[in-house]
């Protein structure tokens, strides 16, 4: 027989905290909330996903649904979900990213508590990226290839030798393909109209302007009702009156520093160090690659919609922004560096 009990708020609060690990509207217990939805499910549409987290919680938080969706995409971005098309989310196999000194990174759908249940040793959180520090790292990798998981590099994990360079070969690339296979104008619109904006290269850094002030831009994005970001390319105005070609939310990251390089002026980061540390304060979102490589070198970061902090040790720095120079035309504002 299957019995119910009533719970006052103070129960229900203490039941969400013993669950999740952490308080229920931080950000690390919603994670771990999507990252048990998706591993459960194996798939799942994003929009039902988000809606059911937020009920779920609903006794004892009310969510935001833009912060739930900003979290599914941080979890796309660290590994730990994936995203295909039709917005679904699904479940990764198992990674585990070698730091070194028996120190690993994981990227799965799997919850916080199920890893520690699977694979010992001491874990912490960096930001929501999780880390251990295995007890036996051979034993370690071990267990995770028993669970059909692979160890890899920092630089297999982020595939930097892979993806291209945010630069004009990559624009030229869109050129290319928006000469070829042109998409129909509004043909991503129907389902719902969508109010486009225009990229923009200002005196004040990257700006997004409606089509009424954005006429010259190429690159345009529009937020659907479900909460994730469409990218277009396009040579006529918005993607809603002229032909364009679609691009993902990686892409059109990728896109806008590829825009600031050529056009101009160049996105620029800052950086302050002290006897120890350095701290990287980086504009816009990085694109998946660069974005991968550099949570395997931070101990510290903060995610932010505008763009992200990230604290190094200063053996680091050097190799970290010859990276972002290089791949994405990064610049040190010159009265930070040290």
């Amino acid at each position: 027989m299957t019995r119910l009990a009533l719970i006052d708020d103070d129960q229900a609060l203490e039941f969400f905290r013993a669950l999740l690990g952490a308080e229920p509207a931080r950000e690390t217990a919603i994670a771990e909330l999507i990252r048990a939805e998706v591993s459960a499910r194996g798939f799942c549409q994003r929009a039902t996903t988000v809606r059911r987290i937020c009920r779920f919680a609903a006794p004892v938080v009310n969510l935001d649904v833009a912060m739930v969706n900003d979290l599914c995409t941080q979890l796309e971005r660290e590994g730990d979900i994936l995203m295909a098309d039709a917005g679904l989310l699904v479940a990764p196999p198992l990674r585990a990213i070698d730091l070194g000194q028996g120190r690993f990174r994981l990227a799965t759908s799997l919850t916080t508590q199920r890893l520690q249940t699977l694979l010992p040793g001491s874990w912490g959180l960096v930001g929501i990226g999780r880390t251990c520090q295995a007890e036996n790292a051979a034993h370690f990798r071990a267990r995770v290839a028993e669970m059909v998981g692979k160890v890899l590099t920092p630089a297999a994990w982020a595939c930097l030798d892979r993806v291209p360079a945010a630069d004009q070969a990559w624009l030229d690339g869109l050129d290319r393909r928006l000469r070829a296979t042109p998409e129909p104008a509004g043909s991503l619109e129907h389902d719902e109209p969508l109010a486009w904006s225009g990229c923009r290269m200002t005196a004040e850094g990257v700006r997004w302007q409606s089509s009424a002030h954005a006429v010259d831009a190429c690159l345009w994005r529009a937020r659907t009702r479900y909460g994730y970001w469409r990218h277009a390319w396009c040579r006529e105005g918005p993607p809603s009156t002229s032909p364009f070609v679609s691009c993902g939310a990686d892409a059109g990251s990728r896109t806008v520093f590829a825009l600031a390089r050529v056009q101009g002026p160049p996105l620029t980061l800052v950086v302050t160090q002290d006897d120890a540390r350095a701290v990287l304060t980086i504009p816009h979102w990085l694109p998946v690659a660069e974005y991968r490589y550099l949570t395997v070198c931070a101990t510290h970061r903060e995610i932010e919609r505008s763009g992200s902090r990230w604290s190094l040790s200063r053996e680091q720095v050097a190799g970290v922004l010859a990276m972002l120079e290089a791949r994405l035309g990064l610049v040190m504002d010159s009265g930070t560096g040290g």
